[in-house]
């Protein structure tokens, strides 16, 4: 589905939501799970271009839900896989850092969001850092947002007035919120991103979870990033147990 002009969501992929840009070359931003290669080729073929003419895979992170496809593409595309060095080579550590002084969650969801959270085992051509300006649709400039993982990056298009945000932050459709933490969490480089992207101003946010805003989208990142976290994790997972449960639900099934 078109979006905006030349930027894509590809249709029936399970996982992260899966960006297309269509440019003399197509680039892709997120693969979502392993298993969607299939989908993304007979996408890349429906609107008329060709899987060979895939150039770039760009990872927002490296977690299964985000690069589970990229391995699968590679071979089939020739595309190069593009990720931030700390994410590129991350080993997982499973050790679980999500109780401490945040207060207790329950094991089963505890177990879940390690789940979520392993390395997705890519190994990337080309590291992208800081500043990096990738040559689609006028200049898509990389922005490090470290602390959901440690090589979290966004991607904003300056001549579209549009932004990529990964997982930094979620959109559940009746509200903006941060991601719950995981394994590999620093929840205080990821309030610092927050408030990077608070200092853009754009027009469209795409989100890796949740559907796009298409207007004054910065008015709503600022107003989420300098809200105060005043309640412990335990409760905020209680208190919205059943919008938690849509989104993994909307997670593992195919979208479009």
């Amino acid at each position: 589905m078109e979006i905006l002009p030349l930027i894509h969501r590809v249709e029936a992929t399970r996982g992260a939501n899966v960006f297309l840009l269509v440019d003399q070359t197509l680039a892709l931003i997120d693969t979502g799970f392993a298993g969607n290669a299939e989908r993304i080729i007979a996408y890349i073929r429906k609107i008329g271009r060709q899987p060979q003419e895939l150039s770039h895979i760009i990872l927002t992170h490296n977690h299964p839900d985000h690069a589970g496809s990229a391995n699968q593409l590679k071979p089939l595309t020739g595309a190069s896989i593009m990720a931030h060095p700390a994410d590129a080579i991350m080993v997982a550590d499973q050790e679980d850092t999500l109780a401490s002084s945040r207060g207790p969650i329950p094991p089963w969801f505890a177990s879940m969001l390690t789940s979520l959270s392993h390395s997705a085992h890519i190994k990337a051509d080309v590291f992208i850092n800081e500043g990096d300006m990738i040559p689609f649709l006028g200049g898509l400039r990389v922005l490090h947002t470290p602390g959901h993982t440690p090589g979290s990056i966004c991607l904003f298009l300056e001549k579209q007035n549009a932004i990529f945000v990964g997982d930094v932050v979620i959109n559940y459709g009746d509200k903006l919120s941060r991601p719950l933490p995981n394994p590999s969490t620093d929840l205080d480089q990821a309030e610092e991103s927050l408030r990077k992207l608070a200092q853009f101003p754009f027009d469209a946010c795409f989100f890796s979870h949740g559907e796009p805003i298409l207007e004054n989208a910065s008015e709503r990142i600022c107003q989420l990033a300098y809200t105060s976290i005043t309640t412990p994790l335990w409760w905020r997972i209680l208190k919205n147990l059943r919008r938690l449960a849509r989104f993994h639900l909307r997670l593992f099934r195919r979208t479009g």
